[in-house]
């Protein structure tokens, strides 16, 4: 049964089994979604996106309250495809921002895909880099890289101009998900 057919049997009095579909409320609207679907728990929804809202341009921002110590000069910041390091600012708090502007495109059946100059990996594990570049000649220009993956469906992302992550202690090579907030409305 498709979401659209489970929510019109739910709204209709029909019979759903609650293993297998679950409803959100997403500004005021009712969702429904199997189970199989679902938003990962590490996702904050805010509306739903229709096809009209593809492709548009997201504000990412990745936070760290804290930088881990670096005993030679570096670069900290997102990482471009050229690899450029775009550095962030600190804030009065004492935390870091590196902010980056992705574009996201509807590939159909409820899935997005993300490009634009800071978005690397193959279309199913896009991620971006926050990269420590050595500032000086090398033959290994980065003293680390940390991937921060960019997974989320249609309705997920919803009509979103922005995501934001902290991303403070996360490691080279991290497999954990990454907790995202999804803000801003178009």
């Amino acid at each position: 049964m498709s979401e659209a057919d489970a929510l019109s049997a739910r709204d209709a009095g029909g019979a759903e089994e609650e293993s297998s579909t679950r409803l959100f409320r997403c500004l005021g609207k009712r969702v429904s979604t199997s189970w199989q679907n679902m938003a990962p728990a590490n996702i904050r929804m805010e509306g739903l996106a229709n096809m009209s809202d593809f492709p548009r341009d997201i504000q990412v921002t990745l936070v760290c309250k804290m930088l881990p110590p670096v005993e030679e000069p570096v670069t900290v910041g997102i990482q471009d495809k050229g690899q450029d390091v775009h550095e962030g600012t600190r804030k009065r708090d004492g935390s870091f921002e590196f902010k980056c502007v992705i574009q996201v495109r509807d590939k159909g059946a409820g899935n997005i895909d993300f490009a634009g100059p800071f978005v690397h990996g193959k279309p199913a594990a896009r991620f971006v880099y926050l990269s420590w570049k050595r500032t000086a000649a090398s033959i290994a220009p980065w003293w680390q890289r940390v991937k921060v993956p960019l997974a989320f469906r249609v309705a997920e992302l919803g009509t979103a101009t922005a995501i934001q992550a902290d991303i403070t202690g996360r490691r080279p090579h991290a497999t954990e998900p990454v907790v995202w907030t999804v803000t801003g409305r178009r």
